[in-house]
């Protein structure tokens, strides 16, 4: 399905306008468009799943730096279970500092947040010449 989007692609966005992520060298690469639901106010998107799996990493490195050392001791199944343990983590975080954060700034929006998952059922519902999400260029 093709959508028609709202914006023109080759048109400068004013980012000021919108809340991001910090740090912004690591976060912006997860924005995988905007939202328009309401016109006035269009939101960012982001990749939850990019979010977390940052997060994840972070705590995996924290992990590994725990284990300086000891490395010869962990075997296959203590790898997995720190992995496991990583990622419910930066589930935790990510619904605390991002999905669940408000900001309180009435001139701007809340970032919108959504698993690959959730955008292709988004987008198999929407008409083909409504647009929700427009792609930011890469």
């Amino acid at each position: 399905m093709k959508s028609k989007p709202i914006v023109d692609e080759n048109e400068e966005l004013d980012f000021c306008n919108f809340i991001r992520l910090e740090p912004r060298e690591d976060f912006d690469s997860f924005i995988l468009g905007l939202e328009w639901s309401n016109p006035e106010k269009p939101r960012l998107v982001y990749s939850a799943d990019k979010i977390i799996e940052y997060y994840k990493q972070q705590i995996m490195e924290c992990y590994r730096e725990q284990n300086k050392g000891h490395e010869d001791e962990l075997d296959e199944g203590d790898i997995q279970e720190q992995e496991m343990e990583a990622y419910m983590e930066a589930r935790q975080q990510f619904y605390e500092w991002c999905q669940d954060a408000k900001y309180g700034n009435n001139e701007v929006s809340d970032p919108v947040y959504v698993s690959m998952d959730d955008l292709e059922i988004l987008m198999n519902k929407l008409p083909e010449d409504q647009a929700i999400v427009h792609k930011v260029s890469e």
